[in-house]
């Protein structure tokens, strides 16, 4: 060796100590390397295998069904769709009902386009597996995050077919019943599903329907409806359910207990829209619903708890029963649709008075007009519908001095068209009997000698008379139902319901008050009336094509106009 130096003796001891140190580092990697097999290297890349096993669930939340026009394809189901309470005084509460079975909404559906069916709400759920004998074999607890479960919300099930019942916290299982309050009814959702499990991994779909279904009530009519009008959903029956419970296996409900039931009152706003609309509806302000537990609908009513009169009677205390015999469905909405129609009476041929639907053999001769008065309008036009002079000379042929009212005063209650159409003190002259005068007083005549074209037998039947202004009266305040109770022969074309008049009439198979000349030139279709004013002429009654109608009154002898007569009962 040759003679090193100190530094080149140094400089070869750490080039030795560097190569060794690496080998050292080398050995005792690939020893730790050694220690672990291949196959624990692989294991350590994948996934747990165990959390890809087991059922799965997935789920997609409804909205309540959307209304759905009585009479249509789905509400064929319906066997009882319209029911009608008497409320007294004439006045029927016609009550019918609209609803639809829902539909599905998945939460990316929602998400794009249906603000109406909210995403899938996050929160607890128990999901419950029942195998075909009805058994429980497995139940989760289980959270939805972002519209979905847990990874980790899975159930083992040996292969079989099973009933699978999802229930939102709003869900009471206890005792191994499920349950829903009535407080929970417009929050409480289950989902149930049949599938049959066959292999190590399958997935479950589950629509969570309401428990509940709301209803939202209208009140329509044929007339405005009045102010101040409030009515509530109730049942006193003791039947409603308070609590109801499900059954897994078959999917139904009923009633785990019972009480009554008193929903909050819904206010609705007066119509306000003149007279000439075939009918007028009202609904809240706010679309108000209702959350009621499912159940046989029998005993549900509509109360009326406050409001101005309609068709001249009290709305305030009536109360109107809904459907018998309907089951209201789960996840339903319902429209209460209250239809408030006026129904009139009529003198039937043996001079009774009673409604259209107890006419049983019985024919109708006239149109009640004022209960009071016990008056009634004949159903069809005098004189076969032409029209006649009123008297041949007023001045001779009127009715007395004494009895001349002014065009300003107010039209009394009380007709006195019998008096003058059938007294001899009825007339100036106080001879002249002017119903028995065809040539003299043709408008008196014919009223006197209407043909309702049926023997009448009616005993307690005055003879058919001329109508005064005041039989008018009647007809434009009790069934035109006209708003100004003040009414007289000077007053401007006042506004009435034409239309009920109307139907009034057709319904009982008379002639209608309608202008029906196809000659556009005819504005007003003109009645005599037996009234004769000493500031204003003979009374008429004018009916014109915009609806309107006033008194008026008729100045010359040869005016002629159409002629109703009008009978006492």
């Amino acid at each position: 060796m040759k003679h090193l130096t100190p530094y080149a003796i140094s400089h070869y001891i750490m080039n030795i100590i560097s190569r060794n140190l690496f080998s050292i580092v080398f050995l005792l990697l690939a020893g730790i390397l050694v220690g672990c097999s291949s196959n624990d290297l692989m294991d350590a890349e994948k996934e747990d295998t165990t959390t890809t096993k087991g059922v799965s669930f997935t789920l997609t939340e409804p909205d309540f069904g959307e209304e759905q026009t009585m009479g249509s394809r789905k509400a064929r189901m319906w066997e009882n769709p319209t029911d009608t309470n008497d409320l007294g005084d004439g006045v029927l509460g016609e009550i019918s009902l609209s609803k639809d079975p829902g539909y599905a909404v998945t939460r990316a559906a929602a998400r794009a386009a249906a603000p109406a069916a909210p995403a899938m709400s996050n929160g607890s759920y128990k999901v419950l597996a029942y195998d075909a004998s009805g058994t429980l074999k497995g139940t989760i607890n289980a959270t939805v995050t972002s519209g979905k479960f847990s990874k980790n919300d899975k159930m083992i099930l040996e292969p079989g077919t099973y009933t699978f019942v999802c229930l939102n916290d709003k869900v009471d299982y206890s005792g191994g019943v499920i349950s829903v309050s009535q407080a929970n009814a417009a929050t409480a959702r289950i989902g149930r599903t049949v599938k049959a499990i066959s292999g190590p991994k399958a997935e479950v779909p589950f629509v969570m329907n309401h428990v509940g279904l709301r209803v939202r009530v209208s009140i329509e009519a044929m007339v405005n409806i009045p102010n101040n009008v409030k009515a509530k959903i109730i049942d006193n029956s003791g039947k409603a359910p308070t609590v109801v419970n499900y059954d897994p296996v078959t999917g139904t409900y009923s009633a785990g207990a019972v009480g009554a039931l008193s929903e909050s009152d819904d206010t609705f706003p007066a119509t306000n829209n003149g007279f000439f609309q075939e009918k007028y509806v009202s609904t809240p302000k706010v679309k108000s619903y209702h959350y009621l537990l499912p159940s046989e609908g029998s005993n549900i009513q509509l109360k009326f708890t406050s409001g101005d009169k309609i068709y001249h009677k009290d709305l305030t205390g009536r109360t109107i029963t809904s459907y018998k015999g309907v089951m209201l469905e789960p996840n339903g909405t319902y429209l209460l649709n209250v239809k408030l129609t006026k129904v009139f009476k009529y003198i039937f041929d043996d001079g009774t008075v009673d409604f259209l639907r107890n006419k049983g053999t019985r024919t109708p001769i006239a149109l009640v007009i004022s209960e009071t008065d016990r008056s009634a309008i004949s159903l069809h036009d005098a004189n076969n519908g032409e029209k006649a002079i009123w008297t041949l000379k007023r001045i001779i042929y009127n009715n007395p001095e004494a009895e001349y009212p002014s065009q300003k005063d107010q039209i009394p209650a009380t007709s006195q068209g019998l008096h003058w159409t059938w007294d001899a003190n009825g007339s100036k002259d106080g001879v002249t009997i002017k119903a028995n005068e065809k040539d003299k007083c043709p408008a008196f005549y014919h009223a006197a000698h209407y043909e309702p074209g049926v023997n009448v037998t009616g005993s307690n039947l005055s003879k058919w008379y001329l109508g005064a202004n005041t039989d008018w009266k009647n007809l434009y305040l009790y069934v035109g139902f006209g708003t100004n109770l003040e009414v007289n022969a000077n007053s401007s074309g006042q506004g009435w319901y034409i239309h009920v008049v109307n139907k009034a009439f057709a319904e009982a198979g008379g002639t209608t008050v309608n202008i029906t000349d196809p000659d556009p030139s005819v504005t007003v279709k003109a009645y005599w009336s037996s009234t004769y004013y000493r500031d204003f002429n003979t009374g008429i009654l004018n009916i014109f094509k915009n609806g309107y109608t006033d008194g008026n009154r008729s100045l010359y002898d040869t005016d002629k106009n159409y002629i109703r007569a009008f009978i006492h009962y």
